[in-house]
């Protein structure tokens, strides 16, 4: 089952059972975050204008992006785009970090 499907059959089920999802966008308790998603939705609306906080590449930089970008894209395409979010919990979990956590457990036991 797809995740489309999924969300539909819990949207239709509390739907006809009377039961309203509660989807709430900001996080409980956190204080000033309405002005934060304003901002946020501010430049969403304005994308062309430049902002104090915009992030502005260089020509080298920007080469390095757009290398890495197609790197990227090349990655997804060989792997196939629904294993590609697995790519990156497999080289977690390959990392000498992991390997030495996982060693440390096993002597444990």
């Amino acid at each position: 089952m797809d995740r489309r499907t999924l969300l539909k059959g819990i949207f239709l089920g509390s739907a006809v059972a009377g039961v309203t999802p509660s989807i709430s966008l900001a996080a409980p308790g956190k204080e000033g975050h309405a002005e934060e998603v304003k901002d946020y939705l501010s430049k969403i609306k304005n994308y062309d204008t430049h902002f104090a906080d915009d992030i502005v590449l260089t020509g080298k930089q920007h080469k390095i992006l757009l290398s890495s970008v197609k790197r990227i894209e090349r990655l997804r395409r060989w792997v196939g785009y629904a294993n590609f979010s697995l790519v990156s919990l497999i080289l977690r979990l390959n990392s000498p970090e992991t390997i030495q956590l996982l060693v440390t457990l096993q002597k444990k036991k």
